[in-house]
């Protein structure tokens, strides 16, 4: 900028090339409180396009959870979903995934994990009221999962289990796609809402209810403390479950 003399014009630099058409379109005073506005009722958006989106979307990010972050209401957040139909075609809707506090527990008050047969989980789930603010859904694999997806997304706000890209982060190919999941989250989870990652080796794996491609009597589960996968039967081993809703 030049010096202010009183026969110098004044210089700014790297101003918008839309900066003069911004300040001819003021009116009114600022001085004493007073408004300064657009002539004819001209919109701060069609004047200045990009800090209004700049503004908009500071304001949108300053209301999206962290992932790990208890949300009143919704359970804890861990991220963004964008459902495939199993061959990386999107099926066209996002979601925003969220984890239930806790894994389901004994009725005993011991606070222990509830190890049950997928078939049992399931079903167990679907019986949910009211359990921490939603109630369970009825999705017995993640076939029906993908269905709700396409033709009845509302019902994902209720709790249900797990498909296996929401477990681990990976499909049925053991291919990475979906970056924002459970497994990948777990250190970033409340301290009292961890996921089982130690100690006996049965409690520390989690139900999907992503099926084996090879045989429906089978599904997908992940041990939280390696990350390793399996395929077991249904109504075999007896694991952890640790519910989502979308």
């Amino acid at each position: 900028m030049e010096s202010l003399g009183k026969e110098k014009d004044v210089k700014c630099l790297e101003l918008p090339p839309d900066f003069e058409d911004v300040l001819g379109r003021l009116v009114g005073d600022g001085s004493r409180g007073g408004k300064i506005g657009f002539v004819d009722g001209v919109k701060t958006e069609s004047i200045l396009p990009i800090s209004t989106e700049i503004i908009k979307q500071e304001a949108v990010n300053s209301q999206t959870p962290k992932v790990g972050q208890l949300v009143k209401g919704k359970g804890i957040y861990i991220g963004i979903w964008e459902p495939t139909d199993g061959s990386d075609n999107s099926l066209g809707r996002v979601f925003n995934l969220y984890a239930a506090p806790e894994d389901l527990k004994k009725d005993n008050g011991s606070g222990e994990n509830l190890l049950m047969t997928f078939n049992d989980a399931v079903r167990r789930v679907a019986g949910l009221k009211n359990w921490h603010g939603h109630n369970g859904g009825n999705f017995e694999n993640a076939q029906a999962v993908l269905e709700a997806v396409r033709n009845n997304p509302e019902k994902l706000g209720d709790w249900f289990v797990p498909i296996r890209e929401i477990l681990h982060g990976q499909n049925v190919n053991g291919e990475k796609v979906q970056v924002d999941n459970f497994y990948d989250s777990k250190e970033k989870m409340p301290s009292d809402s961890k996921f089982v990652t130690t100690g006996d080796d049965i409690t520390s794996w989690y139900w999907s209810c992503t099926e084996n491609r090879e045989s429906a009597l089978e599904v997908c589960n992940v041990n939280f403390s390696e990350g390793k996968y399996n395929q077991n039967y249904k109504d075999g081993y007896s694991l952890s479950t640790r519910p989502v809703r979308a």
